[in-house]
């Protein structure tokens, strides 16, 4: 009869034994995992502009993996099997590693790499090669694209300067800054469009997969997806531009532009979504019934929490660093130093004036002592003065590589005013003036009983551009800091 259908297609559309097989391992990896994936859960329930989709993402995942009808599975071999359980334990013993250093970014790598093991451990490694494009989507669900912030900052100011000139608009740019006749709009930080950039390579790659695109096509439409996503900000600040270059500044798209910029978002991603082709699904081979065999891979597992568990968490007898240490004429501050620093709350904190060769420094050490192995070595450091105000133009270099020397210009377009500042992160024995290093010195400073950190810090007035003088007495006074505290360290 025309009106029925065969008896094979009237079999359910989703696969529930294999859902209800994910769900749990998830549950597990959660209870488990709980004390990297907390600090993770908690930005996902936040409107983080980094994070905000990553709820989003795991449901999406796992809707791919529910409408997996046919698996396909190929038993492992013995010594397979047991090179993934090992593979299992290693990493599980390398999140541990992390953990005690709190580095939950690369803790939460690990515990990534773990899911395409315990899937080949558990069914096989062809199911789990199979899997592995749905899988992929969690990495989205991890701060990755947030080391981005800062180029994709610099191309939105980049790319709205040079829509401002093609137009004719009459504005300053000043990096970030843009002055018009009416006011002052800043890109900042959170301008940088990393939301959209984000979300728009997600929703590109989701696409490839319900789209059933090979390589060759998923490449194409995550290079579609970035391209909108990045222009959808530049556009979206430019307008912005234009809205407050009409309105005098008075239109109240001016504070409250984030709905705006997600009705452009929907406008430009809808069509793109809506009339992206759509490749004809592959036939999976018919393979043996698919068998899951998790315990091995789960007690593998669960080596790297228990460690954790068992480790002592009470802090070693650790030294206190004082200013004093300068050996040098010490005087309060007198004045307000010449850049307010967003330095994060400390337990000790010292700050003082110090004359050198006539240039007038105003040093400021921070001292931070975790209580427990949960609490980080290094704190969270945002930006350690408002961006809207100072600009860098120059980072001169010294002999002492672990500095680092930032010249800075009052951003205003009108008011040549110059500061030297100078900082260093002081890790256990390590020092670095990159922060991401920073972070990492974490681990050998913990394994050697060195768990706190210093933010030593060194600001001055120039007296004219290339703060040559400044540079020379903050050398200096580096030098004896490392000399009278070395015996600390």
């Amino acid at each position: 009869m025309d009106g029925v259908l065969p008896k094979q297609e009237q079999k359910a559309s989703y696969n529930w034994p294999l859902l209800s097989q994910f769900v749990a391992l998830f549950a597990i990896l959660a209870v488990l995992f709980q004390s990297s994936l907390a600090p993770l859960f908690a930005r996902w329930i936040k409107w983080d502009q980094e994070l905000s989709h990553g709820i989003p993402t795991l449901l999406a995942a796992l809707y791919l993996i529910w409408r997996t009808q046919n698996l396909p599975y190929k038993q492992n071999s013995k010594s397979i099997r047991n090179v993934l359980v090992g593979a299992i334990a290693l990493l599980s013993l390398l999140w541990c590693l992390f953990i005690v250093a709190n580095i939950n970014i690369l803790a939460n790598v690990v515990l990534f790499a773990c899911i395409p093991l315990l899937i080949a451990a558990s069914y096989s490694l062809t199911t789990s090669y199979f899997l592995l494009p749905i899988v992929s989507a969690l990495l989205f669900t991890m701060p990755f694209f947030g080391q981005l912030n800062d180029l994709l900052l610099w191309m939105s100011a980049t790319a709205v300067g040079f829509l401002v000139q093609l137009f004719g608009i009459t504005a300053l740019l000043d990096g970030q800054n843009i002055f018009i006749p009416s006011g002052h709009i800043f890109i900042a930080d959170g301008c940088s469009g990393l939301r959209y950039f984000t979300i728009s390579i997600l929703l590109g790659y989701l696409l490839s997969i319900l789209n059933n695109y090979s390589l060759k096509g998923t490449i194409i439409a995550l290079t579609v997806a970035t391209g909108l996503g990045l222009v959808t900000n530049w556009l979206r600040i430019f307008l912005l531009v234009v809205i407050g270059d009409l309105t005098e500044m008075k239109s109240s798209l001016m504070q409250d532009h984030e709905f705006f910029g997600w009705v452009l978002f929907t406008c430009v991603m809808f069509p793109a979504i809506f009339f992206a082709p759509i490749a004809p699904k592959k036939e999976i081979p018919a393979t043996s019934p698919t068998q899951f065999k998790p315990v091995a891979a789960l007690i593998a597992l669960t080596i790297g929490p228990i460690l954790l568990a068992l480790a002592p968490n009470q802090p070693h007898s650790l030294p206190q660093f004082s200013l004093h240490s300068l050996q040098t004429q010490l005087a309060p501050l007198t004045s307000n130093t010449p850049i307010d620093l967003k330095v994060p709350t400390s337990i000790d904190n010292d700050a003082a004036q110090i004359e050198i060769n006539g240039i007038n420094l105003y040093v400021q050490l921070s001292e931070y002592k975790p209580n427990n192995l949960k609490e980080k070595i290094i704190p969270y450091f945002e930006n350690l003065y408002n961006k809207e105000e100072w600009r860098i133009i120059a980072q001169p270099s010294s002999q002492l590589d672990s500095l680092n020397f930032q010249t800075l210009i009052l951003a205003q377009g009108y008011k040549q005013e110059y500061i030297l500042l100078t900082y260093r992160f002081e890790v256990g024995p390590y020092n670095t003036n990159n922060y991401q290093i920073a972070k990492v010195l974490q681990i050998p400073a913990t394994f050697a009983g060195k768990r706190y950190s210093n933010f030593f810090i060194m600001q001055s007035k120039c007296k004219d551009e290339s703060c040559s003088k400044e540079l020379n007495a903050s050398a200096h006074l580096a030098l004896i800091w490392d000399k009278n505290t070395k015996a600390l360290r």
